[in-house]
Parts: C-alpha cells; sequence; structure tokens
C-alpha cells in the first residue's frame, strides 16, 4: 500500500510530464525504472515559470508575465499558467537582451508603433499583450519538429513543411487607435472614400482598428524546411541581413541561443532578444519609412470593415470601452466576395465580418471603378490579412512583395509613369486638358497619382505581388514570373543590386527595390488604350472588364515575347467605321461606336453611308443622316465587329516585315534595305502604310480605303480613303499608332473584282481586266455536262449531287455580299490572273473553254429515240426531232471514250483556273524575297501534294518585281525561276475579301447580321499563263488526244 501511495503521489504533481515525454519520444531518458515521488529525473527541470525565476536574469519577462496589463480579471494569471499548467513551448530573452531591445527602438522611423517603446515602463498595454503571447506556443514543440505539420488521422507529421504557426496573440491584442490625421487617403474626387466617416472634417473621431481580425503567426525559420524548400542560406542572408549556420533556428529575426530547455510543463527556448510580433505586410510598407508612396497606393485598394466579434470580445476585457472595433481589409480576390458580402469562416456559417451597425456593408462595392462603372481586378491577394490567401496552407507558405523604394517611385512616376500622370491627371488629349507640371511635394505627387484609376493601377500592384514566399526567394528570381508569366527580372544580377533592403512580416517578405517592375499592361502595345481616357472603346474590347466580348484579347497582345504593330483607332475614330458587310445591303451604313460603361460598355449609331451601290444623286464617299428606323441592332453584332477590328488591326512581326528601322536593327537587317508596305493582320487582310521622307509611318489603309483610291473616290471625312496617324508610341513587343479613323478591310469579293459587280450591273459591267479568267472560272449552268461525262453520279440525291458539283465551281454563294472563291473558306490567298490576252492565247493553244466543251458534249451525245407509228399500223423507234426539224439529243455521250474525253477535258480546265489561286498572300513590294513555293488548289494524286508554284521578289531598273513560274518550268530550269518568269504588269495588289455572314446582307435591313468567317486575296496580273501539268509541244489538247492519255491525267489530277 505505501509503494502504491508515493507512485500516486508522484503522479499528481508530474503525470502531465509523462504526457509530455511520451509525445516527444523522450521516454527513454529514464535513469530508473522505479521513480518514487521524491525523486526526479537529474535532466527534468522544475516548471518554466520556476525554471525562470531561478536562472536569475530573466526579470524582465517574469515582471512582465506578472503585469496587470496582460492579466485581466477573471481569466488565470499567465504566472500560473506557467508554472503549472502544460503544455507550452516558450521563447524567452534575458535582462540584457531586453535592454538592447528597448534602446534599438528608439532608431526605429517615428511612423514605427514601436519606436517609443525605449523602456519597459513606456511599453503600451497592447505592446505588453503583443510581446508576451508571441513568446507562447500552446503546445510543447521540440526546435527539431518546430517545422513538422500537424498529424491527422494517425498520419505521421511531415518534417519541413510549416514555416509558420498560430501563438497565444488574440485579435484583441492588436487594437490600436487612428487618429483622423492617420488615416488612409485619396485625393482622388471620383472613388469612393470608405474612411470618410472617420475624418475630422465629416465629424470623425478617428477609429479603432484591429491590424488583424484571424489569429496571428509566428514566423519561423529551420534548416529542415529550408531544405526542403529549396531556400539556401544565401536567400536567407540577403532576407535577414544575416548569415545563418546549418543547425540555427530563427524565430522571426531571432536567433535561438538555447533550445529545448526541458521542464514539467513544456520547453524554454532563450532568444537573442525579444520576440517582437511582426505585424503584416501592409503595416510594414506603411510604417517603414522607405515605401510611403506605395503604401499610399495600396491604402487605396483598403476599407475599414467593422468586426462584431472582436468588439464584444473588448468590452468583455475592457468593460468601460464602448466604440466600435474595425479590421483594415483590402480588397483581392481570394478574401473578399462582393456576392456575399463578407468572408465566411471555415465553417462557412460565422461571418468574420459583420455588417456594421451603421450599414458599412451594404456600401461596399469594391470591385467596381468608378471611371468605367464595371467591376475592376482586385489584387492578387491581401497584404494585411495573416491568412493572407485563402487557397494555399498558409502555415507552409508566405507571401512576396517586390516594391519600389519612394526614391524608386519619384523616379518612376516623373519618368516611364509620366504617361500615367499626364493622361488622368493633366487629361492631356482631352477636353479638360490642364497643364502639366511635375509634382515637386509629396503632397503633389499624391495628388496627381491618385487620379490614375484603381483599374489601372491595380496592374502595377499586382505585378509586384508574388503569391509564394519560398518560390521568390533571390536564388529563384530567374523564375518568378511577372503579368505574363514571363521572367519579372531578365537580369537576375542587375535586380540583385537594385537590391535595398528586405523588410520581413508576418506575412510575407518585401523586397524594397530601387526598380520599378512594370506590368505588361504598361509596356505593352495595349498600353495606350490601357492607359488613355480617349481609348476607352479599344480597351473595353481588349480587356472586357465587364466581361462582353469572351475574346480576352489581351493575353495575345501582352505577350512580351513576339513583336506586334498595333492599330488603335480612338473612341473619336471609331464614328467612321464604314461597315464592310452593309455594303450592299439596303442601307449601306457609317457605324459610329460610343461607350457608355456598365456592363455592355458599347453602343452604335448608324448613318447612311453614300458608295457605288447606293450613292444616287450623292458623292461617293460622304455620310449623310442617322438611318431612319435603323438603330436597333443586337449585341452580337457589337462585339463582332470589334472583333474583326481587333484582328485586323494587329500586324504580327517575325523578323521578315521589319515595320521602322529600328526593328530592322533589332532583326539584324541590313539598314540599307528598304522597308515594305504592305503587311499582313492577324486575320489575314493586307494593310497599307504610308511613310514620310524620313520612313516614318504617317498613314495607314487599308482595303475599303485602297479600293475607293483606285476608283478615284474623293473625299474628306477620316477613313474613307486615309487613316491618319495621330499618335505613335514604341513599346517593348513592339508600336501602337494611333488612328482618327478604324482601318477597314475590303467589302469587295474576287468575284466583284472580276466582274466589276456583274450581280448588280448585269450588262453595264463592262469588260474587265479579268474578264477573260473570270469566264473559264464559271462552270454554274453546265452541270449538265460534268453530270453526262460521269465526273458526278447522276443518281444521287439532290443534296448529294449538289455538293458533288460544288468542287468544279470557283465561286459559290455562302451568304457573301456576292460569291466567295470555295476552296479557300477562312484564310488567304494570292490569285495570279493572267491578262485577257494571255487566255486568249492559252485557248488558240487548245485550252478548253466552257463553250467549248459543252460543243464537244452535245455533239457526242447520244440521239433521243421515239417510238413512231407506221401508216400500216406497225411502230418503230426513230430519231426524235424538234419542230425545226433539228435532232434532239439526250445527256448521254455515245461512248465511254467521250465520257473520258470530256471529263479529261473539264478536270483539266478546272485545275488550270485552281493553279492560279495560291494559298497565302504575297505582294509586289518594295524588299528581295529569295524564291519560294506557294501551294496551290490543285492536287496532285500520284505525289498526294496540291500543286505547287513559285514566286520571287527581285530588284530591277523600276524598283522590285514580283515573279512566278510554274512547277514545271522551274524544274526544266534547273530548280530555279529562269530567264523569263512572268512578272507582275498593270493591276496588281489589288485586295479583295470574301465574306460569310450568319445570313445574306444583300438587299435587307442589317439587323443581327455578323461576319461569321472572310477570306482576304490579293490579285495580281500577270502577262501569261501558269501550267500545273507539261503541255506537249505547246498543245494542251495532247493531255486528252487519246483515251489512254486522258484517263492517265484523270487519275493523276482527279479534283478533290
Amino acid at each position: 500500500m505505501r509503494m502504491t501511495n508515493r507512485l500516486s503521489k508522484w503522479s499528481r504533481h508530474s503525470s502531465r510530464v509523462v504526457c509530455l515525454l511520451a509525445a516527444v519520444g523522450l521516454m527513454h531518458a529514464c535513469k530508473d525504472e522505479f521513480i518514487l515521488d521524491d525523486e526526479k529525473p537529474s535532466w527534468l527541470n522544475s516548471s518554466i515559470y520556476e525554471s525562470l525565476e531561478q536562472k536569475g536574469n530573466f526579470r524582465t519577462y517574469l515582471r512582465l508575465l506578472a503585469d496587470k496589463d496582460v492579466n485581466p480579471e477573471g481569466l488565470r494569471p499567465l504566472t500560473d499558467v506557467l508554472n503549472r499548467t502544460g503544455s507550452k513551448t516558450v521563447f524567452v530573452a534575458n535582462d540584457s537582451a531586453w535592454d538592447a531591445f528597448f534602446a534599438a527602438n528608439a532608431l526605429l522611423p517615428e511612423g514605427n508603433p514601436w519606436h517609443y517603446a525605449t523602456s519597459y515602463e513606456n511599453l503600451s498595454q497592447a505592446q505588453k499583450k503583443l510581446l508576451i503571447h508571441t513568446s507562447m506556443l500552446n503546445n510543447a514543440i521540440v526546435m527539431e519538429n518546430l517545422s513538422s505539420s500537424q498529424s491527422s488521422g494517425g498520419s505521421v507529421p511531415t518534417p519541413g513543411e510549416y514555416m509558420r504557426r498560430y501563438t497565444d496573440v488574440e485579435a484583441t491584442d492588436s487594437i490600436t487607435y487612428l487618429a483622423p490625421v492617420d488615416l488612409p487617403f485619396s485625393k482622388s474626387t471620383i472613388e469612393k472614400d470608405y474612411w470618410a466617416r472617420f475624418r475630422e472634417e465629416n465629424g470623425g473621431k478617428g477609429i479603432y482598428l484591429a491590424i488583424d481580425s484571424t489569429l496571428p503567426m509566428m514566423l519561423h525559420f529551420t534548416s529542415v524546411h529550408l531544405t526542403k524548400n529549396i531556400v539556401t542560406d544565401e536567400d536567407f542572408r540577403y532576407i535577414m541581413g544575416r548569415p545563418r549556420n546549418t543547425s540555427d533556428v530563427h524565430i522571426y529575426d531571432a536567433i535561438l541561443k538555447e533550445k529545448d530547455g526541458v521542464c514539467e510543463n513544456g520547453y524554454v527556448n532563450v532568444t537573442e532578444k525579444p520576440l517582437c510580433p511582426m505585424t503584416n505586410m501592409a503595416e510594414v510598407l506603411r510604417t517603414n519609412g522607405k515605401t510611403d508612396i506605395f503604401s499610399h497606393i495600396l491604402d487605396r485598394f483598403s476599407a475599414p470593415f467593422y468586426c462584431e466579434r472582436i468588439t464584444e470580445a473588448y468590452k468583455v476585457l475592457h468593460p468601460e470601452f464602448s466604440d466600435s472595433i474595425f479590421t483594415k481589409r483590402y480588397f483581392s480576390r481570394n478574401n473578399f466576395s462582393v456576392k456575399g458580402g463578407y468572408v465566411k469562416a471555415d465553417d462557412k456559417s460565422v461571418p468574420l465580418f459583420e455588417p456594421g451597425p451603421r450599414g458599412t456593408y451594404q456600401t461596399y462595392n469594391p470591385y467596381l471603378d468608378p471611371t468605367t462603372s464595371h467591376n475592376i481586378t482586385p489584387l492578387k491577394f491581401d497584404p494585411g490579412w495573416n491568412g493572407y490567401y485563402d487557397e494555399v496552407d498558409v502555415r507552409k507558405d508566405m507571401a512576396a512583395m517586390f516594391v519600389p523604394s519612394d526614391d524608386q517611385m519619384w523616379h518612376y512616376f516623373h519618368n516611364a509613369g509620366e504617361d500615367l500622370i499626364r493622361t488622368y491627371y493633366a487629361h492631356e488629349g482631352t477636353k479638360d486638358e490642364i497643364p502639366y507640371t511635375r509634382a515637386t511635394t509629396l503632397e503633389e505627387l499624391y495628388e496627381q497619382i491618385d487620379c490614375i484609376p484603381v483599374g489601372t493601377i491595380a496592374a502595377l500592384v499586382n505585378n509586384m505581388m508574388k503569391i509564394s514566399f519560398v518560390g521568390s526567394v533571390p536564388s529563384k528570381w530567374s523564375k518568378v514570373p511577372d503579368d505574363v508569366q514571363d521572367p519579372l527580372f531578365d537580369n537576375v544580377e542587375e535586380a540583385l543590386g537594385q537590391l535595398d533592403t528586405c523588410l520581413v512580416a508576418n506575412n510575407g517578405v518585401i523586397y524594397v527595390m530601387d526598380r520599378t517592375c512594370v506590368p505588361a499592361d504598361y509596356r505593352s502595345v495595349t498600353a495606350p488604350a490601357f492607359i488613355s481616357e480617349t481609348n476607352k472603346i479599344m480597351r473595353e474590347a481588349i480587356y472586357e472588364e465587364s466581361g462582353f466580348m469572351g475574346l480576352n484579347y489581351y493575353a495575345y497582345l501582352k505577350a512580351m515575347q513576339s513583336k506586334f504593330t498595333f492599330l488603335l483607332p480612338s473612341d473619336s475614330a471609331l464614328f467612321y467605321y464604314y461597315d464592310p458587310a452593309s455594303m450592299k445591303s439596303r442601307t449601306p451604313r457609317a457605324v459610329e461606336f460610343y461607350h457608355v460603361g456598365g456592363n455592355f460598355p458599347v453602343k452604335l449609331r448608324f448613318r447612311n453611308y453614300y458608295c457605288t451601290y447606293n450613292a444616287g444623286s450623292n458623292e461617293i464617299g460622304s455620310i449623310g443622316s442617322i438611318i431612319p428606323g435603323a438603330n436597333t441592332y443586337t449585341n452580337d453584332e457589337v462585339t463582332n465587329r470589334l472583333k474583326d477590328i481587333l484582328e485586323s488591326h494587329t500586324i504580327v512581326h517575325d523578323g521578315t516585315n521589319p515595320m521602322t528601322r529600328d526593328d530592322q536593327k533589332y532583326y539584324g537587317i541590313d539598314p540599307s534595305t528598304p522597308l515594305d508596305e504592305y503587311y499582313l493582320s492577324k486575320n489575314g487582310n493586307a494593310i497599307k502604310v504610308v511613310r514620310d521622307e524620313n520612313d516614318s509611318v504617317i498613314a495607314i489603309k487599308g482595303g475599303f480605303q485602297l479600293e475607293n483610291e483606285r476608283q478615284g473616290v474623293v473625299s474628306e471625312n477620316p477613313g474613307v480613303l486615309t487613316c491618319k496617324l495621330t499618335k505613335t508610341r514604341n513599346v517593348d513587343n513592339g508600336h501602337t499608332y494611333v488612328l482618327n479613323a478604324p482601318m477597314v478591310p475590303t467589302y469587295r469579293s474576287v468575284y466583284s473584282i472580276f466582274t466589276n459587280d456583274y450581280d448588280l450591273n448585269k450588262e453595264n459591267a463592262g469588260e474587265t481586266p479579268y474578264s477573260e479568267f473570270y469566264e473559264l472560272c464559271t462552270a454554274d449552268g453546265y452541270e449538265t455536262e460534268i453530270i453526262g461525262c460521269g465526273l458526278v453520279d447522276g443518281n444521287l440525291t439532290k443534296t448529294q449531287r449538289e455538293s458533288a458539283l460544288k468542287k468544279f465551281k470557283i465561286f459559290v454563294s455562302d451568304n457573301g455580299l456576292d460569291y466567295n472563291v470555295q476552296f479557300f473558306n477562312n484564310y488567304r490567298y494570292t490569285v495570279f490572273v493572267p491578262t485577257n490576252d494571255a487566255v486568249r492565247e492559252a485557248i488558240a493553244a487548245g485550252l478548253p473553254t466552257w463553250e467549248e466543251i459543252r460543243e464537244d458534249f452535245r455533239s457526242h451525245c447520244k440521239p433521243e429515240m421515239e417510238e413512231v407509228e407506221n401508216e400500216d399500223g406497225t411502230t418503230e423507234w426513230v430519231v426524235k426531232l424538234d419542230p425545226d426539224g433539228e435532232i434532239v439529243y439526250t445527256d448521254s455521250l455515245q461512248t465511254s471514250e467521250d465520257s473520258i474525253r470530256i471529263a479529261a477535258k473539264i478536270t483539266y480546265l478546272t485545275n488550270f483556273v485552281r493553279y492560279h489561286f495560291a494559298d497565302n498572300s504575297i505582294f509586289a513590294d518594295k524588299t528581295e524575297v529569295k524564291p519560294n513555293e506557294m501551294v496551290t488548289s490543285s492536287y496532285d494524286k500520284e505525289l498526294e501534294l496540291f500543286c505547287k508554284l513559285h514566286v520571287d521578289r527581285i530588284r530591277s531598273a523600276e524598283g522590285t518585281d514580283l515573279r512566278v513560274c510554274d512547277d514545271v518550268t522551274w524544274k526544266k530550269n534547273g530548280n530555279n525561276m529562269g530567264a523569263n518568269p512572268f512578272v507582275t504588269v498593270g493591276e496588281k495588289n489589288v485586295l479583295a475579301r470574301d465574306i460569310s455572314c450568319n445570313k445574306s446582307p444583300i438587299g435587307v435591313q442589317m439587323k443581327g447580321i455578323t461576319i461569321n468567317a472572310s477570306s482576304a486575296a490579293v490579285i495580281h496580273s500577270i502577262p501569261g499563263y501558269l501550267n500545273h501539268t507539261e503541255v506537249i509541244d505547246g498543245d494542251h489538247t495532247k493531255t486528252w488526244e487519246n483515251t489512254i492519255k486522258a484517263k492517265k491525267y484523270l487519275q493523276r489530277y482527279a479534283i478533290r
């Protein structure tokens, strides 16, 4: 009985230690199998409190522990907690370290809340609470396991997972008072001031703020975590400003001098200095003295949220308190929901931020940009939130920010960033323009930069914000992405040299830089639209912040590894959009785009535009009045035309088509090389640039403008004949030219050019330079011959038959303005058109025409037989005659040889025509082009390839010649152009476009009509013709002079 009693007495004093030791795996250290109540292991200290008291040099910490400011009435005193309760891990500094701490505080910037904490007596109650509770963890943890994840469900903790742990600090420990003079402010006259009611001029008296309403966290650096996350000792040196040894453990910025002192109720760790709890990144930016300007910008994204939970908890601790407590939050994409109104807790039911008693929640709409009336991009994360980002386990990582110093911000806004101030403060280029002078005081600079809309400045801030600290340490800077996933730093060594200092917060690291990490929005071809008060429509179309386009075109234009020329019609320019799809409608129209903001931010008006089809007595190229009753339209029409404008105004450069002399240098091109005039847009339409004597671009012409010029139109209206440049901006990925009118691709199809709009003009169309070639293209009306010779099965259904016949036709109806070339749908192509004389030469050399094929067919058809009754009553079958006595023929050929011959002639003629249509575009232009192949629409089944032709451009006495030869000639000349290739003559670089709409626009009202697809073409006249196959002895007819040759040809060149 006595032994049992002795054991039970020991148990009453020390059972909690047994549990602790079992948890940390130290039970093996017991020396005796039978420990009596009057014996303790030699390695086991007394309680944490007693241990510190016995050592004698922790008097300041013990004083703090016993201070009534940290021990509210009714709660168990902390001295008692550390004397009896388990299990705790504490981090304590000795008295000399406290003396050094107080002395160092005096050297902090005056804006730092610890600046005045120069003695124990100067500590505020809140500071005392932060210091004492930061020094405690609620579990007994050996430092070896400090970074290990917590086990759950029987799982084994994973070493090196954590770099942050929750402390004993409560949100009520961080309550601070902000006087009206210290409140965040913005000099913007447009933005909502969420802090207004706390300002003195509005009767406010400041505000009580909880720095963070969520559980504060302790930051620690251990070898296990650093190694696991590939954070090097050199990274640590950059970040903390001091070296580290492999075995070191740092809590915040303090190294542990002694680790894992075992006590009855936990562990004692001695730190080199008191653990001063680090505040969040937003507060560090606000108080460090080097980043005031950036902090001011950041605060434009903040607002006070009333927090009932903290208010009531604080009142329990301080019954005399009768005010409300708010928390400062930053509008970010992860922690604020406009729809929900406030952040939900983990259980999805308890709000962390309740609507305030004065209706604060109902007034919040942080994502609404007052300048555009639609949603803006919020911050990437909340720099004022311990959790900072709710999509990661925040114990494993924290954030990073690359923030310009104040000196660098001054430099930026007076140099590269000055465009932002000129645009939004001085309103340059608008009716509200004021004289611009550079700011000379901080007050003046704030006034200027606060005019930059939050939706625009957010791009700059977000580019500096990185979700992962471990992914953003200096050794990984080469892989840190910017806003378009390119490296943030092109030269890491240079960037490291621009690192001013590192500031460590409880939720991230701030790299204070002597550089500004500018987003692609500011330095790409989109910049003049993104930073503008006069290009709102194109900004809406590119960025679609209201989501109305569904195109995300900004991602394309912000590709910084590419080179673009972007043509940017201003808002005023977009009053002169000549709708190409409307030109043969009931009312050809000039469209006026105008900006209204909101969810669908662009609207349209329509005026009569007088072109060749509707001019009457009006001058071609003139604009009339508003079209009566026509100003109804669908939203699809708006987005459809804007998409067409975007793609036709974007030129992609690949090193072969430099726009400027500087581009030539960039690509390493001889500066004596002339610059071309013609360029291809993203959707394949051709653009002609006009340059001055210095080769600077001064104007742009699209197919619409060039066609008006070709027809001799005279007009002063912007965009009818030319689109003038009003501004040029050279950026990192190309050039942006602001235009006074949108460049419009031509509305005329190849058919329209070939026939001079025969579909409208009929016989009045007259002969064109392409008339003879067009006659060869016209298979319409010859379906009988195509079927009769067996090229198409006459037994097919009507739909099948029409589909089979289509491949023998060049032009088809496809809801266009007339007829489209059917084998280059939604692509670009070149047509080399033999002159009328050249076509006649080909016909004279035996090239079949459709009329000649018909004659051959008719002359070899079987006569139609009919049964007649003789006078004697008998019947017989005789050849049927028409009323004029002429024989009536069937549509069936007499012999198979006839069928094969006719089929060969039709196939030959179709291939002859198709061979003059080549995919891709080439222009008669100024630079030389080495010989290259172009693929035609004629197919060689034997080679299983589309037939090729060959083109080049060479210098000549007259300039530069565009030359073409067929593959037969190329091979005969030993794979070169030879002495006599065809040089484009007469009409060249004639632009055409086959447009396909959702329904036919011909002669109808335009409402709801959209451009579904289009193909861009360039037409050149050549003084000869191209042969897809060898012409024996100059005679085309030798191809089908006998059945064997005809069959052989059909087998090889059958139409696909």
